[in-house]
């Protein structure tokens, strides 16, 4: 641990906030890995780039010494990002079971929560049940401890707050409802702040790929033009064939990097659905795989003929994303469909409460009526409730079956009030006003993620036809000399290369406005339309651009 500790004086704290092994085992690890690194890192790079291995290992070992020093701060950071996303449910769950027990009950009640709701904010209440019950501190001793040593900021000063408030006499139920109440209204500020800055960062990315991806195919394209036009004469203005190399993979490099850019900017949630994906990878595998066949067989040729292949490319992605995005519609629909009747049911639940129907009975009287999708799961709660079997096995099979978290957490929060026998009329009120505000702010981030799914489209366009205008020109030129057709030499790779980006960035505009990949398949079938369009229609609209600005082609 002294070796680590050169480098990071607190990583003893850091390894316990990160929820990391102790100490003493951690630095056994680090130390053994890096050894085992550094020692095949440098074999490595003697084999590759002749290398010495006594030069190589030293930097090497400090290298993977430094990275194990501040790991554990980098995974206490992706547990506070966690813990932001569950925190609202956390703040909610508190305020509305501590009407039925105290506040340290309903959290002995989170440590024992299931993964798939409160990941991370269950150590932190386990933590705060060892110190109280294990070490036999004061409980608001044990809280504070939890507040001074939690990775996220905000937890800690609702910790700290809720201490104050016990010491100060004050009502701490009243507090949570506060801070609950406080950190909803927060939330809405935060989400457009969060799009505001998140457009900002597209805009400076797609800036720099746009300028990047026309300036090297315009240095590509320019490569084949010039001999073509002056024959030996300017042999040493050819551009270097590892520039023109790269200058047909680094659009499909930037575009993947763009798309993992907008997926590490989106929360990550405990319970997320991936089963659409099957069907979808299967789509893509019928409808894909046979496209191979055309780099070893003799292909059909267009009117154009340099037009084939990508032609034949944007066809297949244009299917293989169409059928995947009815795959993902009926997803979707279902899901909309479980959302619109949870919250219908949640509100009928309520006036039936207001009117002195039992809980019983109200959700008996409810499994009669339609909620969509939900429905079945209203009147299979009701044939838990009558059997009285554990409502436990109510929510596995709930979370088996809907893998929609925000859903998940709000009906784990009702059927823990369930069963601790506190559906009353004041709890109700203040859990549907809860779920009301927290579709009220779903709505709202998806509203305003809307404006994101445009980049992409803008961003595919602008290279597509400023890369087709370029191409089209020096192809004129050479024409009119009778030295052959760029297009048909540089077409066939540039346009299918854009074919590929351009499906990319519609699983991106998915990405970003709809918060999942599989959103994206329908975007990426309408920029394949217009890829096939630019190519049909490209010559034309080129003639006429520059007919419009006074010249001519």
């Amino acid at each position: 641990m002294n070796v680590l500790k050169v480098f990071n004086r607190r990583i003893e704290t850091d390894i316990y906030v990160a929820c990391l092994p102790p100490p003493d085992k951690y630095c056994r690890l680090s130390l053994a890995a890096s050894l085992a690194i550094s020692l095949a890192a440098s074999l490595a790079l003697a084999q590759l780039v002749n290398v010495s291995v006594v030069a190589a290992f030293p930097a090497l070992l400090l290298a993977s010494l430094l990275a194990a020093s501040y790991l554990p701060k980098a995974v206490a950071k992706l547990r506070a990002s966690d813990i932001d996303v569950e925190l609202p449910f956390f703040l909610i769950y508190m305020s509305t079971l501590s009407i039925v027990l105290t506040p340290l009950q309903v959290l002995e009640k989170v440590s024992r929560a299931p993964r798939y709701v409160f990941n991370q904010m269950r150590y932190e209440a386990r933590r705060f049940c060892v110190e109280a019950k294990v070490y036999g501190r004061d409980p608001l001793e044990a809280l504070g401890e939890v507040a001074r040593t939690t990775p996220h900021k905000g937890l800690g000063s609702i910790l700290e707050g809720y201490v104050t408030a016990v010491k100060s006499g004050s009502n701490p139920v009243e507090y949570l409802v506060k801070q609950s109440e406080l950190f909803i209204r927060r939330r809405v500020a935060e989400i457009r702040a969060r799009v505001e800055s998140l457009v900002s960062l597209m805009e400076s990315f797609i800036s720099v790929i746009i300028f990047t991806v026309v300036t090297l195919f315009s240095l590509s394209v320019s490569s084949e033009a010039l001999p073509m036009l002056a024959g030996q004469l300017l042999t040493t203005l050819r551009v270097p064939k590892e520039l023109i190399t790269l200058s047909y993979v680094l659009p499909l490099m930037l575009s993947v990097l763009f798309m993992l850019l907008a997926k590490s900017l989106q929360p990550r949630f405990p319970v997320s659905e991936y089963r659409q994906y099957v069907p979808i990878a299967l789509s893509h595998v019928v409808v894909v795989v046979p496209l191979v066949h055309v780099f070893f067989a003799p292909l059909v040729a267009m009117p154009r003929a340099w037009m084939t292949l990508p032609v034949l490319i944007s066809a297949t992605l244009l299917v293989s994303s169409a059928t995947s995005a009815v795959f993902d519609a009926k997803y979707e629909r279902f899901y909309s469909s479980i959302r619109r009747g949870f919250r219908d049911f949640v509100r009928e639940l309520r006036e039936l409460r207001r009117v002195g129907v039992p809980p019983e009975k109200a959700i008996d009287s409810l499994s009669e009526r339609d909620y969509g999708m939900f429905s079945k799961y209203v009147r299979l709660l009701n044939e838990y409730i009558k059997h009285f079997r554990p409502l436990k096995e109510f929510m596995a099979e709930f979370v088996r079956e809907v893998r929609d978290w925000l859903v998940i957490s709000l009906m784990f929060i009702f059927i823990d009030t369930i069963e601790v026998g506190g559906v009353t009329v004041e709890v109700l009120d203040r859990y549907s006003t809860y779920v009301d505000s927290m579709f009220l702010i779903e709505s709202e981030k998806r509203a305003r993620l809307k404006v994101l799914k445009l980049m992409p489209f803008v961003t595919a366009m602008i290279q597509f036809f400023t890369i087709y205008s370029v191409l089209y020109i020096f192809d004129s030129i050479v024409v009119s000399l009778g030295r052959g057709s760029l297009m048909d030499r540089a077409g066939p790779t540039t346009f299918s290369v854009l074919a590929v980006t351009n499906y990319i960035y519609g699983l991106i505009a998915g990405l970003l406005s709809e918060e999942r990949l599989s959103g994206g398949f329908k975007y990426a079938a309408i920029l394949m339309g217009i890829t096939l369009l630019s190519l049909a229609f490209g010559d034309y609209l080129v003639r006429r651009l520059f007919a419009a600005l006074g010249g001519g082609l």
